[in-house]
């Protein structure tokens, strides 16, 4: 989760406030991604970059501030 963070803060020149926690119970301690498996197994391949999604993320929500916000009051 930090890796995708910090990258997200990088990509978009943005400050995103976090701070490190304990483990919640429940709580994995580590996970990963095989995209050979997945596209073995599923049959599918990414077209984009994590740099995509956390680029497209933002821009997304900057499009969309007031809607966000009017849904979260």
């Amino acid at each position: 989760m930090l890796e995708l963070v910090l990258k997200f803060m990088q990509k978009n020149d943005v400050e995103v406030p976090f701070c490190y926690e304990e483990r919640r119970l429940g709580d994995i301690a580590a996970f990963g991604v095989n995209p050979e498996k997945v596209s073995r197994e599923l049959n599918w391949t990414a077209q984009l970059t994590i740099e995509d999604l956390v680029i497209n993320s933002w821009e997304a929500h900057k499009l969309n501030k007031e809607s966000t916000l009017q849904h979260s009051a």
